[in-house]
């Protein structure tokens, strides 16, 4: 089995398990080079809930700190990109970019650090 066809293989696995839940208000967020944790507190709701918590998109979570950082020897308020493989068929609007943006899928959601 080509090895892209394993890493689909696995992909389908997990979205069988996995593939209702979404990322929501409260998340907690790290950076592998952080000294804390960052609790995603929404400020305000996209309009989009799973329960009682509001659901992010691909935006959320930019401002996030992480207290002391070890890659660049200071205060860790990470450059992070957007979130990847946001849901394209499950979009909410954005009112900072007004926009429509992707939501985050739990098994699929997570940011790179861009620290230099």
């Amino acid at each position: 089995m080509s090895e892209d066809l394993q890493k689909m293989y696995a992909y389908q696995q997990i979205m069988r398990k996995y593939g209702g839940e979404s990322i929501c208000h409260s998340a907690i967020l790290r950076c592998g080079y952080g000294s804390q944790e960052y609790v995603l507190n929404l400020t305000r709701s996209h309009g989009k809930y799973v329960g009682q918590n509001a659901q992010i998109d691909i935006k959320d979570g930019k401002e996030a700190y992480f207290g002391h950082c070890r890659k660049i020897n200071g205060p860790c308020r990470a450059k992070l990109t957007d979130w990847y493989n946001g849901n394209e068929n499950d979009r909410m609007f954005d009112e900072r970019t007004m926009s429509m943006e992707a939501s985050v899928q739990k098994d699929t959601g997570f940011m790179i650090c861009l620290a230099e």
